[in-house]
């Protein structure tokens, strides 16, 4: 075989062999925009920092790869504001918000988003790379419109930019978030580390001034730090001691039991204290009547006293110290009156004395119960007959009848007298009338 054919053919192989890797290669990226492979969702999210997301990066849903970031393009400045949109105000992002970067995400599966969603541009693992994950949010909650789903949404356009609904933010990796910390506080972080060190040096300060230096380095400090170590042993084994007090509060007891029914009771009392109808609430309450009652009484009270201590009111007369007020002068009417019952007691001779101790108060006592006999008689013999109508008084006073008679009886001689009057002479008036005697 000649050997130009030979290369010839080797070159054709090779062609062929490249060939196919390279189709292989071009269907195995593209499978995905090829007719009839699937439904595609696009989403279209704007950030403020995709956090170094490139295309071709994966999307996350709850750890499972859903899609891929298919575009990620700048958003103009000027044609965001023609939009007129306020994030902040649609409740759409925080303060401060503003969209940088438009972001579109192509999910092989279906996803719902709802109210409290988050998709953040964050990292992959430590050893790097950079993945979009998706949280969706509560289903229980409501649902929310992801907005347009055309993946080549211009950025440039404002009536397009302002139909989008979706927002994300970037979450560094732990390790990454702790060395923006430590670069943004380095002054704080400077002052920590300066504490610390004026701590530390403290510890073995000369002087003693600090406590943890002290109880460091001083013998006496350490001994008494022993003390309390040993006292708080002591108390530990108290604890487990049944009878003790500590025992009691520690463990179930009656003593404990007695203590809570107590704090029960007294907040118990505290909630009633609260209450406006109760006893305590009432007098508690600044309002309510009973409290406006008692600081009534209370100003009374305040009011008499203050007039008790004017000299020129009666109480205030009575406790007064002068000579003149009316407690000095019934002070001095009690003493001349205690004095003057002394000198009579003593005296034989005095009239209370003859009354109460010699025959002047015999004389006075048998009086007295010949008064008695004769008011007893008196009651016998007059009184009684005439409560039970049984003497001529006593029925003219008590029977109706004979009042009624008597009444009569008085007319009648009225009348008489009245003719008599009028027919005879006044002399012969007397004569008739008094004639008899």
């Amino acid at each position: 075989m000649p050997k130009g054919s030979s290369t010839s053919r080797d070159l054709i192989l090779g062609l062929l062999f490249f060939g196919g890797l390279f189709a292989l290669g071009y269907v195995t990226t593209q499978l995905r925009n090829l007719p009839g492979m699937g439904e595609r969702q696009s989403l279209n999210v704007v950030f403020e920092d995709v956090y170094g997301v490139r295309r071709e990066d994966s999307v996350l849903v709850h750890g499972t790869r859903y899609g891929r970031v298919s575009r990620i393009e700048p958003i103009p400045w000027n044609a965001w504001e023609a939009t007129g949109r306020n994030l902040e105000t649609e409740k759409l992002g925080p303060p401060g918000f503003e969209p940088h970067v438009l972001m579109v995400l192509e999910l092989e599966l279906p996803i719902e988003l709802h109210e409290g969603y988050r998709i953040y541009a964050e990292d992959t693992n430590l050893l790097g790379g950079k993945v979009v994950t998706i949280l969706p949010g509560d289903e229980d909650r409501e649902r929310v419109d992801p907005g347009p789903s055309d993946p080549d949404l211009d950025p440039r356009e404002s009536d397009q930019l302002a139909r989008i609904q979706l927002l994300g933010s970037s979450r560094p990796h732990p390790i990454t978030a702790i060395g923006q910390l430590v670069e943004n506080n380095l002054d704080s972080i400077g002052e920590i580390v300066e504490n610390l060190r004026s701590a530390s040096a403290g510890l073995d300060d000369a002087n003693r001034r600090g406590a943890i230096g002290y109880l460091l380095t001083n013998p006496a400090a350490r001994d008494k730090f022993e003390n309390i170590l040993g006292a708080l042993d002591q108390m530990a084994s108290q604890v487990k001691q049944p009878g003790s007090l500590m025992n009691d509060l520690f463990y179930e007891t009656p003593f404990r039991n007695n203590l809570n029914e107590s704090s029960a009771r007294l907040r118990e009392l505290l909630d009633k204290a609260n209450r406006p109808e109760s006893l305590l609430g009432a007098l508690v309450a600044a309002d309510s009547p009973l409290k406006q009652d008692v600081d009534a009484i209370v100003a009374g009270l305040q009011d008499l006293t203050e007039r008790a201590r004017n000299p020129k009111s009666m109480i205030g007369r009575l406790v007064d110290d002068s000579e003149d007020s009316v407690g000095a002068k019934a002070d001095r009417m009690i003493t001349t009156l205690s004095e003057f019952v002394e000198s009579s007691r003593n005296n034989s001779d005095s009239l209370f004395y003859n009354l109460f101790h010699g025959d002047l108060g015999g004389t006075a006592r048998h009086v007295l119960e010949d008064v008695g006999s004769v008011a007893a008689s008196f009651k016998v013999n007059v009184m009684e007959p005439i409560e039970k109508s049984t003497g001529v008084l006593g029925y003219l006073i008590n029977d109706q009848d004979a009042k009624l008679k008597m009444d009569r009886l008085i007319s009648s001689t009225l009348g008489i007298i009245e003719d008599a009057r009028e027919a005879a002479p006044i002399t012969s008036l007397g004569s008739f009338i008094f004639g008899g005697f």
